[in-house]
C-alpha cells in the first residue's frame, strides 16, 4: 500500500500556544486511514484559472511586504 504525506500546520492561540509560533506537522499517511479527518471528502481541485488567480494574491502581497520601509 502507497503512503501519501500529510501535512498540516498549527499557529496560535487556536493551537493553544502560548507564545505564538508556525510549526509543521508532517505523518505518513495511507489510503483510507481516516488519521484526522476534517472533510467528509477530498475538496475538489481547482481549475487553473482560480489557481493563478490564488497565485497573482499571493504574489501582490509578497510583493506588497517586500516594499514596506
Amino acid at each position: 500500500m502507497r503512503s501519501e504525506p500529510g501535512l498540516w500546520h498549527s499557529i496560535g492561540e487556536a493551537a493553544f500556544q502560548e507564545v505564538a509560533h508556525l510549526h509543521i506537522h508532517v505523518h505518513p499517511r495511507l489510503p483510507d486511514d481516516d488519521f484526522l479527518r476534517v472533510y467528509p471528502g477530498a475538496p475538489p481541485t481547482p481549475d487553473r484559472a482560480t489557481l493563478d488567480a490564488h497565485a497573482d494574491v499571493l504574489r501582490a502581497q509578497l510583493q506588497r511586504i517586500r516594499d514596506e520601509p
